[in-house]
């Protein structure tokens, strides 16, 4: 027996559809290019920005995105009525946002840009409306410029759906919902850098590091090593359209960088130092993994639990400290000569870099985001297939760090050391787990009983696991619990 139909005509053509399909899915199925600012396919239907306007007769404008198909409608999804609409909606938008985009830093990746070019929008609205408008640059990873804003609520339903909740509208447009610290620097926000990702305008962007790093670039008498996350890496082959490692790595050196360092190379002393204090201090519960979105959280919300945080230095801080202590000076390179920028998929590892500049022995200069190196390349005109294929440099270590690039592996790799220092049999790695994972297991630990490993990937699931971890670690004769936290989903 067939599902039942909804028939309706799209566009001069009769069209069938599954009942509660919007008019924009129906659309987009059939190749009808409807554009869109607050839609987004990660989020729930937002419906604010009213681009995404259709016809439906007799003369009726709806909005596509949140519209269910009816039977024996007549839909038109560019008529001049349509049109019209669009332009004088995205007009009206552009009242408070300067159309300067040869000097924006999204320039050629922002989707407003594109709209504005499709429909032939040359300046803002007539109507001039003034708004008041704040830059928000508190956070140490993403600043808020409200003069951008366009109120298209995807960043709150991004920061709600993940559960952190640190995002609101007020007055039209978008600002940090903080309780005791005014800004993006308050407990709320983990500086996940989510928000930017989804952002259709500027409103929300990574505090950028490309000019620091480019001028080191340029700098002769600079030693340039770019320290290159596992994700980050294939963050960068797919955007890039690379599809082997030693070409990605061959293009960063184009740009300038004198060394590509794997931070899998830091996971050997990040592991040890994990594991030494695990077996030193045997807390009934801690957090492994080395996230600093999640790190933020932990020490602005629950500071009750900032015994669980784990070593101060991740994997690419450490592989960072290793080349400054071990490399430069075999190159007979002075420390102030050298300038390492870790190449990472979140902007909360902007923070890390601040944090450790400022609390621990000198290891990484700058953080830059996959987004903001690839605006880098496309903007200096460099590309892959002119860059020749090489290999990381100063490969050293065990490359246990291969395993920390897969949710649910620290674990493993913990299991690796204390078997290697007890000399037992080496353990069958678990495999990990995917994104989103919420899961729980056990494990044995080599010559130390068995342990619970919780995983969790975005707000309301790393909230749920910590307060798990704290009902079982208060249960008499429990195994110990060992937590990885990712606040990104």
């Amino acid at each position: 027996m067939t599902d039942p139909q909804v028939s309706f005509i799209l566009d001069g053509r009769e069209v069938q559809a599954p009942p509660g399909t919007t008019v924009l899915e129906a659309a987009r199925k059939l190749g009808h290019a409807i554009p869109t600012l607050c839609h987004h396919p990660l989020l729930e239907t937002i419906g604010r920005c009213g681009v995404c306007t259709v016809e439906r007769e007799p003369a009726v404008l709806i909005p596509a995105c949140s519209t269910p198909v009816e039977q024996g409608a007549v839909y038109h999804t560019g008529s001049p009525a349509v049109a019209a609409h669009r332009r004088e909606v995205v007009k009206l938008l552009l009242s408070r946002h300067e159309l300067a985009c040869h000097v924006c830093d999204r320039h050629g990746e922002c989707e407003l840009e594109r709209l504005v070019g499709r429909l032939g929008i040359t300046d803002g609205s007539p109507v001039g409306l003034a708004a008041e408008t704040f830059t928000d640059r508190s956070s140490t990873s993403v600043s808020l410029l409200g003069d951008h804003c366009l109120a298209c609520g995807r960043c709150v339903a991004l920061c709600d759906s993940l559960g952190w909740g640190a995002l609101r509208l007020d007055g039209g447009l978008v600002q940090a919902r903080s309780v005791d610290e005014p800004g993006l620097a308050g407990p709320r926000c983990t500086s996940c850098g989510q928000c930017a990702l989804v952002c259709p305008s500027s409103a929300l962007v990574p505090r950028s590091a490309v000019v620091p790093v480019e001028s080191a670039l340029m700098d002769r008498d600079r030693h340039c090593v770019a320290v290159l996350e596992p994700t980050a890496a294939a963050a960068l082959m797919n955007e890039l359209k690379v599809d082997a490692q030693p070409r990605l790595i061959g293009t960063l050196a184009s740009l300038g960088f004198a060394g590509v360092v794997d931070s899998a190379w830091g996971a050997d002393a990040y592991l040890a130092e994990l594991a030494d204090r695990l077996h030193r201090e045997r807390p009934r519960a801690a957090i492994i993994s080395p996230c600093e979105a999640v790190r933020r959280y932990v020490r602005l919300n629950r500071p009750e639990l900032a015994d669980w945080l784990p070593p101060e230095s991740g994997p690419s801080q450490q592989a960072a400290v290793n080349w400054r202590q071990k490399v430069s000076p075999e190159l007979g390179l002075a420390p102030g000569h050298c300038y390492l920028a870790q190449v990472a998929t979140g902007t909360a590892a902007k923070e890390g870099v601040r944090r450790h500049s400022v609390d621990r022995e000198r290891g990484l200069d700058a953080a830059l985001t996959v987004r903001e190196l690839t605006g880098l390349l496309r903007r200096l005109g460099m590309t892959p297939e002119k860059a020749k294929a090489r290999g990381f440099t100063h490969l050293r270590g065990s490359r246990l760090g291969t395993m920390l690039g897969a949710p649910g592996a620290v674990a493993d790799g913990l299991a690796v050391v204390w078997a290697q220092r007890s000399g037992s049999a080496l353990p069958a790695p678990s495999g990990g787990f995917l994104p989103p994972a919420e899961e729980e297991r056990e494990v044995e630990i080599p010559g130390g009983g068995p342990a619970r490993v919780l995983v969790a990937h975005g707000g309301r699931p790393v909230q749920k696991a910590l307060d798990r971890a704290v009902e079982l670690s208060a249960e008499k004769g429990a195994p110990r619990v060992f937590l990885e936290l990712y606040a990104c989903p």
